[in-house]
């Protein structure tokens, strides 16, 4: 009992310096201080990033939230969320088809390995490429007809303009380009929660992409009853996911990046990025369905959704 109220104690006075942070909640019980000590041990010796939003109530938990991180495949998340707001538009028909050239295939996913052959497919046959198998040739696709400044102009709207895209990279030594924090993450995924910018049947058809069975290590910590509409990334030894766990009660959102691993690293279990998020991931999972269930935060009308 005395170390978990010495631990909020400790976790009350940081979340007071960080005060005037937008839609940040503080602490308020012994087991989210747990919950958040947790999370920083199992981050710290790799500076794992973890941003995590309790969409019942708003609360806030993370761990090198700020820091900057290569997005990888999480990227192809803004450009789905763009390809939708341009069909909201009228500038594009995702039942349209294009044909994709065996010039204009990119390693990596199924495409390339159909060789010399021509493909010729819808563009939501592409997006879902895009997003299940993480096919760089489909994303191209996608950004040939929504263009690169789509996609920037989409996460403004979300209020994420400090997340930026600058296309798609092809080569894992190069980590640096379109990066973003935890945090900006959850924020963006937050707002296309909510609603804004998007329609509620293109809401709904991007959060049914994302929700495709996959395997992961976001995913395999979760029970398989339970919906999950995620997005992760591979780039080399680099490793990141994030998405929405749709928990009855404590339905949350969950970010988390790694920083490329060695080689030594990828030897050892401990510090396997697969290993540590899936760890990252149940830990979370564990925290919110112990909960009771919660007031629903304060959304205004224009942002209010019918989605679970």
């Amino acid at each position: 009992m005395f170390r978990s109220l010495v631990l909020l104690f400790s976790l009350v006075i940081s979340a007071c310096a960080f005060a005037d942070a937008p839609q940040s909640v503080q602490v308020t019980s012994p087991a989210d201080a747990e919950f958040q000590e947790e999370l920083s041990s199992l981050a710290e010796p790799t500076q794992i990033g973890i941003a995590i939003r309790d969409l019942a109530t708003g609360q806030e938990f993370s761990v090198n939230g700020d820091h900057l991180y290569s997005q990888a495949g999480l990227s192809k998340i803004h450009v789905l969320a763009a390809l939708m707001r341009a069909s909201d538009a009228g500038r594009i028909d995702l039942n349209a088809a294009h044909t994709l050239s065996p010039n204009d295939k990119l390693p990596g996913g199924i495409l390339h390995r159909l060789g010399d052959n021509s493909v010729t497919m819808t563009l939501r046959d592409y997006a879902t490429m895009m997003v299940t198998i993480d096919d760089n040739s489909a994303t191209n696709v996608i950004l040939s007809r929504i263009g690169i400044p789509a996609v920037n102009e989409t996460l403004s709207a979300l209020g994420a303009s400090d997340i930026r895209f600058a296309g798609l990279i092809t080569d894992p030594r190069n980590p640096e380009d379109n990066v973003a924090s935890p945090k900006a993450l959850v924020r963006c995924i937050t707002a296309l929660h909510e609603g804004k910018t998007l329609s509620p049947r293109s809401r709904e058809d991007f959060f049914s992409l994302l929700s495709t069975p996959r395997l992961g290590s976001l995913r395999t910590a979760i029970p398989r009853h339970i919906r999950v509409a995620s997005k992760s990334g591979i780039r080399g030894r680099l490793r990141c996911t994030a998405g929405i766990v749709y928990l009855k009660n404590h339905p949350y959102v969950i970010v988390i990046m790694t920083r490329p691993s060695s080689a030594h690293d990828e030897t050892s279990a401990e510090n396997d990025p697969a290993t540590t998020i899936s760890a990252i991931s149940k830990l979370a999972y564990t925290h919110f369905a112990q909960l009771a269930p919660a007031e629903p935060p304060h959304i205004s009308s224009s942002n209010k959704s019918e989605h679970p």
